[in-house]
């Protein structure tokens, strides 16, 4: 921020951003009227409420998980023989041998790319916004997310995947210069050739783009109530389930037409809501080993910043504290809002993450005190450095001018290592600015804010801050005034 460029030089050196080459587009979504947002490794967007914000975060996130189950593949490639290989043969070749290897020497990668993510960014708008935003049809007509592919930053497609289809997973990847599919499981012997056009489309069209767009995994704003409504919500379906079997017992009502019943049951939640739902339902059954290399630290990081940790060893959830005078073993839906709304993170960090999705946190300061939301900054860094995509939404000065203390703390000379380790730093805590996006949400769109090596600019921050000190040093010296006038 502002107050962060006074001791440096007068010119300081611009980061480069380690960005996508993706850049979404946001329109008509409520307060949004026109948004591009182009990720890098960690994209901070900041703003006042009611900017859209978390609007953008769920479309996003909805957009990132639907475009993987996308059905009109096939169709798209066949009505486009010119720039796309011949799906029809490879798959009868996936049939014949298990395996399909197609050819990219003549073929426009990124031609396909482009038509590809207008393709879905239109599908998705035309037919997933209500779902994702958990509302009625109308509310959000007319909103849209679209996506365009930079060529000069599109990375070659090297990593491989796995997609499933019912009970046969495909494996994909390019091998030299062909894009290989490959069956890699299957429930039955024989796949049903029928269906396999369809999957190998959907296996080419993931295999062009899923570098490009990581899974998600949603943090919502939701998620420190999650664990007490989670059980709530598990408990009214199995009250729904009773309710149908005495509709349909009860011989004075309509036992062919039970389902009305459903219709007397109100509400829905945006679908990142949803998934931080079923994460934590999923919470007991993780594994005991897993997660990030470093997922030990930052569970030891949320340890100390809750006082207490987190056991999955039984159902439900439980959180225990290890604060001197003050210990307790409780059910998660029990515990303080901090310990709920760090649990999702200790969990992911620790036994989940892959180290390739895309972490979509909304205000991730929620319930944390201020020293808290400090230690934070330097937990989502650590995410940053083990490979992760990180989108934050937040309000908070202190997260945010801690990242910009990490993005000074970049670098390896003597003195920033010295001075790091007399102000509580660790040797790796520094944030590459490269690896830093950050926009304003303002003005129904997001303006770019600047980030170089004294970290991120928010003048609207500062010009608060400003306000608030100008006013605490002109009544302090009114009170001083009168106390000695007395």
């Amino acid at each position: 921020m502002s107050g962060r460029r006074q001791p440096g030089p007068a010119n300081p050196q611009s980061a480069v951003p380690d960005a996508s080459a993706v850049t979404f587009r946001f329109a008509n979504l409520g307060p949004v009227r026109d948004a591009f947002l182009r990720p890098g490794r960690l994209t901070v967007v900041a703003g006042r409420n009611n900017t859209g914000k978390t609007y953008i975060a769920h479309m996003l996130f909805g957009f990132l998980q639907a475009w993987r189950q996308w059905p009109g593949a096939l169709n798209m490639i066949l009505e486009h023989p010119r720039i796309f290989p011949d799906v029809l043969a490879a798959a009868e070749s996936l049939f014949e041998r298990g395996r399909a290897a197609i050819p990219l020497g003549d073929v426009p990668i990124l031609e396909q790319r482009r038509l590809l993510a207008g393709e879905i960014g239109r599908a998705f708008s035309e037919q997933n916004t209500s779902g994702v935003m958990g509302s009625r049809a109308n509310r959000f007509e007319g909103a849209t997310l679209s996506l365009a592919v930079d060529e000069r930053e599109s990375p070659p497609m090297l990593s491989n995947a796995r997609v499933r289809f019912d009970g046969t997973t495909l494996a994909v990847g390019r091998v030299g210069n062909k894009a290989v599919i490959s069956i890699d499981e299957a429930e039955s012997d024989d796949p049903d050739p029928a269906a396999l056009p369809s999957w190998t489309a959907t296996a080419y069209c993931f295999f062009l783009l899923h570098d490009l767009l990581p899974p998600p995994i949603a943090l919502s704003a939701d998620r420190v109530g999650i664990s007490l409504f989670a059980e709530d919500l598990d408990f009214m379906k199995d009250r729904l389930v009773d309710l149908l079997v005495e509709r349909v017992n009860n011989a004075g009502t309509q036992p062919d037409r039970p389902f009305l019943v459903v219709g007397d049951i109100p509400g829905r939640y945006p679908l990142p809501v949803l998934e931080n739902i079923d994460s934590t339902r999923r919470m007991s059954t993780l594994p005991r080993r897993g997660g990030l290399v470093s997922g030990r630290a930052i569970a030891d990081d949320i340890k100390r910043m809750t006082g207490g940790y987190f056991s999955h060893a039984r159902d439900p959830i439980r959180f225990i504290s290890q604060k001197r005078g003050g210990k307790f073993n409780v059910p998660l839906r029990l515990a303080s809002s901090s310990a709920r709304g760090m649990a999702d993170l200790y969990f992911f960090a620790r036994y989940a993450s892959v180290g390739r999705e895309f972490l979509i946190i909304d205000t991730p300061e929620s319930h944390l005190d201020t020293e808290n939301q400090v230690a934070l900054a330097r937990v989502l860094a650590e995410l940053v450095r083990e490979g992760l995509h990180l989108l934050v939404t937040t309000h908070s000065p202190f997260l945010l001018k801690e990242l910009n203390n990490l993005i000074m703390l970049h670098g390896d000379s003597l003195k920033k290592l010295d001075l790091a380790r007399s102000l509580g730093y660790k040797p790796r805590d520094g944030l590459d600015p490269r690896h830093v996006r950050a926009y304003i949400a303002e003005n129904g769109g997001l303006t770019l804010a600047r980030v170089d090596d004294f970290g991120i600019s928010l003048p609207f921050l500062d010009a608060t801050a400003q306000k608030v000190s100008r006013a605490a040093d002109l009544l302090g010296d009114l009170v001083r005034e009168e106390v000695r006038g007395e």
